[in-house]
């Protein structure tokens, strides 16, 4: 089912659409309800283009309204942006900050390319031209894109991995004991809510920050999966790290791009930035790092291209 707003613009493709969703008129952006196989719905925004799809995966306590910013800059572009709600967050429905695997975020995000296929008008299977995209995640929607770059290698054709949390920084993270612990909480009293420890909340904003026991224990899986598969990645990753990060922990990714010696892997440290690439006061020159990464490889419109190779005199 369709539904139109100002303009015939195409504000929803799913049958799951709300009825009280219509498009947003004050950012210009089309307010889409994803159907899921086998889930309720997930909320998602779209500022519409004819370049490639670019999918923006927000990190942990945050929501796509606080990309609004990065996806007006990206669709200037000519890029076709969606920013979809994790599932329990934001305007997604689910337990704030839970999930039972983390491959239920990747089972969204497959639905995700179904529809990016469908408002494109081409097929629906990860891989098919219409649904292969361009993942730019930040920090735990870093490691969500690089995840799904390595379980649906065919449906993403790069990946921007902004201040990846593939390691928590010294003294960022959970101690070793309670690593240990949360193998055992996490299946015993999966939906307890904790909260973060307010002395190791890095240089994130200052929302409150809560989370399930399952969610964190499946948060640490999902580092380790991510950590043993990246030398499995077959499409270009750019690598943005910020150098007064406290959260995410860039070294030892700067030592295996390093001794990786690939050929589509590109590594930026930032060194006046922290750990909030895109959304902070240094979001410009995060923003020309990746524009200048995806003119390199041609991902960019032509026209736009030109623009940017040709110099104003």
């Amino acid at each position: 089912m369709e539904r139109r707003g100002a303009g015939g613009y195409v504000a929803a493709l799913d049958q799951s659409l709300p009825d009280d969703c219509p498009p947003d008129v004050r950012g210009g952006t089309g307010l889409v309800w994803v159907s899921v196989p086998g889930a309720s719905p997930i909320f998602c925004r779209r500022w519409p283009g004819q370049g490639w799809p670019v999918v923006i995966l927000h990190g942990a306590w945050q929501e796509s309204a606080d990309y609004a910013g990065v996806a007006e800059r990206l669709s200037g572009w000519g890029l076709d942006v969606w920013v979809p709600d994790l599932r329990g967050f934001g305007r997604s429905p689910g337990h704030r900050c839970h999930i039972g695997s983390f491959e239920e975020y990747r089972r969204d995000l497959v639905a995700l390319l179904a529809a990016v296929g469908r408002a494109r008008g081409g097929g629906t299977a990860p891989g098919t031209p219409a649904t292969r995209v361009i993942a730019l995640g930040h920090s735990m929607g870093a490691l969500l894109a690089l995840d799904l770059a390595l379980a649906v290698p065919d449906g993403v054709a790069a990946v921007v991995a902004s201040a990846p949390l593939l390691q928590f920084a010294p003294g960022a993270g959970p101690r070793p004991w309670e690593r240990m612990a949360l193998r055992w909480l996490g299946k015993l009293m999966p939906t307890y809510t904790v909260r973060r420890h307010p002395g190791r909340s890095g240089d994130l904003r200052n929302e409150p920050r809560t989370m399930t026991l399952r969610w964190s224990a499946e948060l640490l899986r999902l580092q380790a999966r991510v950590r043993r598969g990246l030398t499995q990645l077959r499409c270009p990753v750019l690598f943005l790290c910020g150098q007064k990060d406290r959260l995410a922990d860039f070294r030892p990714l700067v030592r295996q791009v390093e001794s990786a010696r690939s050929s589509t892997w590109s590594l930026r440290l930032l060194p006046r930035q922290g750990h909030e690439l895109l959304t902070g006061s240094e979001r410009e020159s995060t923003l020309r790092e990746v524009e200048d990464w995806l003119v390199s490889l041609g991902l960019l419109p032509g026209a736009h291209r030109r623009a940017v190779s040709t110099p104003a005199p």
